[in-house]
């Protein structure tokens, strides 16, 4: 009984030290982590009515989305950002950086989807490791935005996705929290 429990405590040690998914871990390590996939897990605060705007190429935009660990476990947390292309079809995406609690800056590389009849061209992100997070913890996502020249003027509306890499369903990835971005491009209207 004590070997059982002892390789037990052992695999979550290793889990925790190594980042080691769960389903890699002990069963009973994998079980807890799955009582902890929950929508809402990684509370994300919206920027609702927020739209920073940007009069001239290379102006940085910058947001910061507080993101807290709801659970009573520590758990990765990652980020992935979709930015909706609207009526701009395949014009180049915005510059985006990001960071998390003052740390250093990664740039972020985006996929091009087009659109079709029923839905707008967007822009997507692979899931980028935010890091740890702890019980109760409130860490801080900050992206800085510009744009080129050449980009169309006009909104760019964002989707911010939260998520824990065991936490999926049959459909995907189990979204844990979200928060709307939105940036506003007018090279028109000058400072």
């Amino acid at each position: 009984m004590f070997r059982i429990a002892r390789s037990a405590a052992m695999a979550v040690a290793v889990a925790a030290a190594f980042a080691v998914t769960p389903t890699a871990a002990d069963a009973a390590t994998a079980h807890a982590y799955r009582q902890a996939c929950w929508d809402g897990s990684l509370q994300a605060a919206g920027h609702f009515g927020v739209v920073p705007d940007a009069h001239r190429a290379g102006q940085k935009l910058d947001v910061w989305t507080p993101i807290k660990n709801r659970d009573t476990i520590r758990r990765w947390a990652q980020y992935s950002l979709t930015i909706d292309a609207g009526g701009k079809w395949r014009t180049v995406p915005p510059t985006v950086w990001w960071r998390v609690d003052k740390g250093g800056w990664h740039q972020i590389h985006f996929t091009w989807h087009p659109g079709g009849k029923n839905f707008d061209p967007v822009w997507t992100t692979a899931q980028l490791g935010l890091g740890f997070f702890n019980p109760g913890q409130t860490r801080t996502l900050e992206i800085s935005t510009s744009f080129v020249r050449n980009a169309h003027s006009g909104m760019y509306s964002g989707w911010e996705q939260f998520s824990t890499p065991w936490c999926t369903t049959a459909g995907g990835r189990l979204e844990q929290g979200s928060s709307a971005v939105a940036f506003y491009y007018d090279p028109s209207h000058p400072n």
